[in-house]
């Protein structure tokens, strides 16, 4: 099986580009496609720092770091690599062993339900 890139082209509008009527299907069930932003287009995707978005993103990181070092945690009895990890990479060893920690998660904008 091989791939080969296909240029199409795309609006110049940031709200048309990201709209759903922008992802395609096929009818094929042998192809499949897959589209992604340029580096150009990087920076105008990027939220801006204190705007909701970008508070959310900064909480979905910690959260998705806490997950990942509890999921670790729970797999030092059943994984027998995991000293040769926390040699390799000392400051997720730190983590782990609760010498060093996480930023703590910024209080939610939104009210609680």
């Amino acid at each position: 099986m091989g791939t080969f890139p296909v240029m199409l082209p795309v609006p110049d509008d940031r709200e048309a580009l990201l709209a759903p009527a922008m992802i395609k299907s096929s009818s094929r069930p042998s192809l499949t496609l897959t589209w992604g932003l340029m580096p150009h287009w990087t920076q105008a995707l990027t939220p801006a720092p204190g705007s909701g978005l970008h508070a959310s993103l900064e909480a979905a990181k910690i959260t998705l770091a806490q997950a990942t070092l509890e999921i670790i945690r729970e797999l030092n009895g059943v994984r027998t690599d995991l000293a040769r990890m926390r040699a390799r990479y000392p400051a997720l060893a730190a983590l782990l062993d609760g010498r060093s920690q996480l930023p703590p998660k910024a209080a939610s904008a939104r009210p609680a339900p």
